[in-house]
C-alpha cells in the first residue's frame, strides 16, 4: 500500500486548535483555543507522545503506535487535513497488520447495535449513516468520516461507539433534573483532577455573561463526555485485550492531560498515545 502519512506535530509544549460546544447548546457556540500542557499526570502512567516531523515510515512514530493500547487522534472537527490524516493512519495501521478497532466520539454507545450490524455487513454504510442520524450531524463536518467507515468495513475492523447521549449531556449542561434511567448512564468511580475546572475555564477563553455556576454546569457536561468515552474504551479493551483502539475525538477531549486519557488510567493500566495532527 502506498502511504502518505505525515507524523503529527505533537510536543510537550503548545498546540493550537478549535472546538465548538453547539452539541450542548443549539443557540450558544463558544470559540475555543487550546494549548497542550504537561504530558504526564501525577501518580498515573504517562501518556506517550509521538515524535514530531518525519513521514509515514518514521520508525519512532510506528514504535510508539505499535506499543500503545490506545491511540488517540485529537482532531479539529472542521479541519479537513485532520480527517485525511485519520484515514491515512487507519490505512497505514492495516498495512502493518495491526489488530485495531476504531472508537468514535461521533457515535453514542446507544448506536452500538447499528454499528454491530454494520461491522457484520448486515446493513450498508448508507443505512448506518441514515439510521444513526450521523449524516445530518457529524457528517456535515467531513465526507472523510464515511471513507474511514468504508475502510473499516472492507477490512473487518470493528467500530465502537464511545460517547454519551447528546440529550443527557444537554440536560446536565442546562441543570435539568435527570430521571433514574439518565442517572444510570453517568459513569461512576472517576475523580476529577485538581485544577481541571480551572483548566477548562482557561480553555474557553473569554466567556462574557457567563457566571461561575454556568461554567460549572458546562464543565460537568464535558466530564460526562470524557468519562463515558473512557468507560467505553476500558470496557472494550477488557473484552478485547489484543486489539488496539484507535480513538477519533475532538482535540479538547484528549490534550492537556485533563480529558479522556486522564480518566482511562483510573480504571485500567493501558498504554496511551496522543496524536495531534497539524
Amino acid at each position: 500500500m502506498e502511504e502518505s502519512l505525515t507524523a503529527p506535530a505533537i510536543v510537550c509544549g503548545q498546540d493550537k486548535g478549535g472546538w465548538a460546544m453547539n452539541r450542548i447548546f443549539v443557540s450558544l457556540c463558544l470559540a475555543v483555543v487550546f494549548g497542550l500542557g504537561g504530558c504526564a499526570l501525577p501518580n498515573q502512567q504517562p501518556v506517550m507522545i509521538a515524535p514530531a516531523g518525519g513521514d509515514g515510515h518514521d520508525p519512532k512514530l510506528w514504535k510508539s503506535i505499535s506499543s500503545a493500547d490506545v491511540v488517540y487522534i485529537g482532531e479539529v472537527h472542521n479541519n479537513q487535513s485532520n480527517h485525511e490524516y485519520e484515514l491515512e493512519l487507519v490505512k497505514s495501521m492495516l498495512a502493518r497488520h495491526l489488530r485495531i478497532a476504531v472508537g468514535w466520539e461521533m457515535f453514542a454507545r446507544s448506536n452500538q447495535p447499528l454499528l454491530d450490524k454494520f461491522n457484520r455487513r448486515q446493513i450498508s454504510l448508507e443505512q448506518l449513516l441514515d439510521q444513526s442520524g450521523f449524516k445530518k450531524s457529524w457528517g456535515v463536518y467531513s465526507p472523510v468520516y464515511a471513507k474511514i467507515l468504508a475502510a473499516t468495513a472492507a477490512n473487518g475492523v470493528p467500530n465502537v461507539g464511545l460517547n454519551a447521549e447528546d440529550r443527557l449531556v444537554h440536560r446536565v449542561a442546562m441543570d435539568q433534573t435527570l430521571n433514574q434511567a439518565e442517572k444510570n448512564q453517568i459513569p461512576t468511580g472517576y475523580k476529577v483532577r485538581p485544577g481541571a475546572f480551572e483548566n477548562f475555564v482557561n480553555l474557553l477563553g473569554d466567556h462574557p455573561g457567563m457566571t461561575t455556576a454556568d461554567l460549572r454546569r458546562y464543565f460537568a457536561a464535558q466530564n460526562i463526555w470524557d468519562q463515558t468515552m473512557a468507560d467505553s474504551i476500558v470496557e472494550f479493551h477488557r473484552q478485547n485485550p489484543e486489539t488496539k483502539v484507535l480513538v477519533l475525538a475532538g482535540r479538547a477531549h484528549v490534550q492537556g492531560g485533563f480529558g479522556v486519557p486522564a480518566y482511562v488510567p483510573q480504571k485500567a493500566n493501558l498504554r496511551q498515545l496522543v496524536l495531534l495532527p497539524k
